[in-house]
């Protein structure tokens, strides 16, 4: 008879059972009895091929695996389908700092070397996580392992982009973004994380007014005082314009009433600086202020920073404060404020907010014959119990998110992970476009809709145009093109008395068919026009974009690298804002100066592009390069649920049963995937959540890669005590949404 060993030694034998687990085929659904016919699935969470697995992994693969195999005994057809997740900047940042261990940087090897560098990071990670997994003992069905750069996942990422895109849920535009200076790319509004520090709060005089901030080096182009329409310290400043003493010297600033002022929240007056915060952005966008950058994607000052300029920004901070001081402009500074400091939850760095022309995901725009958001889509599957949430507690917490969720930026400036499906047709010599409106008609005065009826311009029309025709008297244009209707042909000949005048029919006002010169006040809310043509042979705003579309194009070929001024209307003008700036119809009528009468001389617009293409495959004719940026990895992994299954197990698996993970990434994830799933299968992704919380130290602090001090490494305690132990001591004590405490006094019993 064979002797037991004295003590158990998992090493000896967990790989020998694994591998019969294995080969008994039962961890594919395929080959389960017959008997075995309700679907149960559950998709692991994919880890990232940036090393390997942590203590959170185990939690997550302990509480899987005993649904699983539970429901397997039950006699369930169960799915566990394995998978990695990419991870584009997290890997890209991995091999990046290998490559500074041997003095090189990515741009040293180029696009398809260093990618070629990542791939060999990519085969060794993925091959090392596939043992991890298997060594922590999880029933994962690995015929159907999946990875999110697989041939098929990235056909589904593109034809995903291009129905958002032709649905115009996804556009490209210039907004604020989160901006890592180490990472050089934008980052999600969920991958910034703060850190509170401790640093002072300046409070400066700036004309009637004291302000405060924290960021003095952001502030040289602050020329707006916003104050609350009801604070009656400032009502009388309200609408007036200072000559300010400031940084660099004198400014001109004017003074707004907007509720976005707190009055109770310092003095109760704030400067913006629209380039730098998103919420002074927006403000920027609804007064049609100007927007200046003051730091670049470096972290340094611009020239509008003067002598300041090419300092980094954390830098010149002590340095503007002086100048600040000799100009006896300083109030005050609290030397003990605490704020939240912004940063990369890859690198650590500070993040700067800054405007960039990026790609977004509309979270607020009417789907195409749904009538509802993808907001709406996500909350809505929530509340009614389609999805259901463990513990709820956390309903509330993700519909707080849900309901202050912003655009969603999905362009990384990085080299490895989904390339943007999107071609664009450049030009060798861009033009300088500047957009002029035509002055004050009669028709305008009495509030009538002209369109294409034809009326010449009012007295106060032509007193408009002279003073413009001054205030740009020392421009230089080429040509003046301008549509061939009377006031902007007057228009253009009173302004530009010794330019080339070019009329064209494309550039005409809509036509509003039946509505032509009739009251505004007959005309529909003005979004159903966007495809709906006006009664009575009328056009949509869509077919106006098509006609100034042509023009462009013609504008490309025959006016390569000139200055072009347009006179024309405001549907031709909104045109240019899509087919220039990426803007949907929607924006570009939201954001439109008529309404709040912020009239200026010129628009500028930049032609360097004659087309753009979004698709599957490259187009075949030459000339087109494709956009160099990749897709947040969020992109791809929030449609993980059915890319990683063929269409005929998403018959039997989809959607599927739980959804298990961590309460830290439910907004990172978890609902992005109930978003785009909705949004592309018309049903949700799985049926439940149950959220597992964090692993904890022994005294209560949080596991952290930062403080090796601090972590436990699953595989290693397996190891030494056996998987089952580590397993059963993450499991015993603990409760969905709670977290649990995790000591090697525990896991050896």
């Amino acid at each position: 008879m064979k002797e037991l060993p004295k003590a158990y030694n998992p090493r000896q034998v967990e790989a020998s059972i694994y591998k019969a687990w294995e080969d008994s085929g039962y961890f594919n659904p395929d080959n389960l009895p017959k008997s075995h016919k309700k679907p149960f699935s559950i998709v692991l969470p994919p880890p990232n091929v940036t090393g390997k697995l942590h203590i959170g992994h185990a939690v997550m693969l302990a509480i899987q695996d005993i649904l699983i195999r539970y429901k397997r005994k039950q006699g369930f057809k169960t799915l566990w389908l394995p998978g990695m997740d990419h991870a584009a900047i997290a890997t890209q940042n991995a091999v990046e700092k290998e490559l500074k261990k041997k003095g090189k940087t990515r741009h040293d090897l180029g696009r398809k070397k260093f990618l070629e560098e990542v791939e060999r990071f990519v085969t060794e990670s993925k091959s090392t996580i596939t043992k991890q997994l298997k060594s922590m003992g999880s029933s994962l069905d690995w015929s159907r392992e999946r990875f999110t750069l697989d041939e098929n996942l990235s056909k589904t990422v593109k034809e995903v982009f291009q129905k958002m895109y032709e649905d115009g849920l996804i556009y490209r535009g210039d907004r604020v973004v989160n901006w890592c200076p180490r990472c050089q790319s934008t980052l999600s509004d969920d991958e910034v994380e703060y850190k509170e520090t401790k640093a002072p709060f300046y409070y400066f005089k700036y004309g009637p007014v004291v302000i405060g901030t924290a960021r003095p080096e952001t502030k040289f182009a602050d020329k707006v005082i916003i104050v609350h329409p009801k604070d009656k310290r400032y009502k009388n400043i309200v609408g007036k314009e200072f000559d300010v003493d400031w940084i660099e010297g004198k400014i001109k600033a004017k003074v707004i009433a907007d509720h976005a002022a707190e009055m109770d929240m310092g003095t109760g007056a704030m400067t913006i600086t629209p380039a730098h915060s998103h919420l002074d952005f927006e403000l920027a966008k609804k007064y049609n202020l100007e927007i200046e950058q003051i730091i670049d994607k470096d972290g340094k000052l611009t020239a509008s920073a003067g002598q300041f300029e090419g300092m980094l920004a954390s830098e010149a901070r002590e340095k503007i404060v002086e100048v600040m001081k000799k100009k006896g402009l300083v109030d005050k500074i609290d030397e003990d404020y605490v704020h939240n400091l912004s940063i990369c939850y890859r690198c650590g760095t500070s993040v700067e907010p800054l405007l960039s022309k990026q790609w977004f995901v509309d979270v607020n725009k009417k789907i195409p014959g749904r009538n509802k958001s993808l907001k709406n889509l996500s909350s809505e599957v929530v509340k009614s119990k389609a999805i259901r949430i463990i513990p709820d507690r956390f309903n509330k917490t993700y519909f707080q998110w849900m309901d202050n969720l912003r655009d969603w930026c999905i362009s990384r400036q990085i080299w490895y992970g989904h390339q943007i499906p999107v071609w664009y047709k450049k030009l060798e010599k861009p033009v300088e476009i500047t957009y002029f409106a035509h002055g004050t008609t009669p028709d305008n005065e009495n509030s009538i809709a002209t369109g294409q009826s034809n009326p010449s311009l009012s007295e106060l029309g032509k007193k408009q145009v002279q003073d413009l025709g001054e205030t740009i008297s020392d421009k230089h244009f080429d040509v003046v093109i301008c549509s061939d209707l009377s006031r902007a042909v007057e228009t253009a000949e009173i302004a530009f008395p010794k330019i080339k005048i070019v009329q064209d029919r494309r550039l005409r006002e809509c036509n509003y068919g039946d509505l032509n010169g009739k009251p505004g006040k007959l005309f529909k809310e003005m979004k159903h026009y966007i495809d709906h043509k006006h009664s009575g042979n009328g056009e949509s705003y869509q077919d106006v974009e098509k006609r100034v579309k042509s023009l462009l194009n013609d504008i490309a070929k025959n006016y390569p690298g000139k200055k072009v001024a347009i006179v024309s209307h405001k549907f031709t003008q909104l045109s240019l804002e899509i087919l220039i700036n990426g803007k949907t119809w929607e924006q570009a009528i939201d954001e439109d100066w008529r309404p709040k009468k912020a009239w200026k001389p010129g628009w500028n617009y930049l032609l360097d592009t004659t087309d753009t293409y979004v698709g599957i495959e490259a187009p075949k004719e030459k000339g087109w390069q494709q956009d160099p940026d990749t897709l947040d990895t969020w992109f791809s992994s929030a449609l993980w649920t059915f890319s990683t299954m063929s269409e005929k197990d998403q018959k039997t698996f989809h959607p599927t049963s739980v959804m298990e993970t961590g309460y830290d990434i439910l907004f990172f994830w978890v609902a992005r995937m109930i978003m785009m799933t909705t949004y592309v299968k018309k049903e949700v992704p799985f049926k439940d959540v149950y959220l597992h919380g964090l692993v904890r130290t022994k005294s209560g602090e949080k596991m952290s890669k930062s403080k090796p001090e601090t972590t436990i490494d699953p595989l290693e305690v397996s190891q030494k005590y056996g998987t089952d132990a580590v397993r059963l001591s993450l499991i015993v004590g603990s409760t969905p949404g709670n977290d649990v405490r995790l000591y090697e006094e525990k896991i050896e019993g």
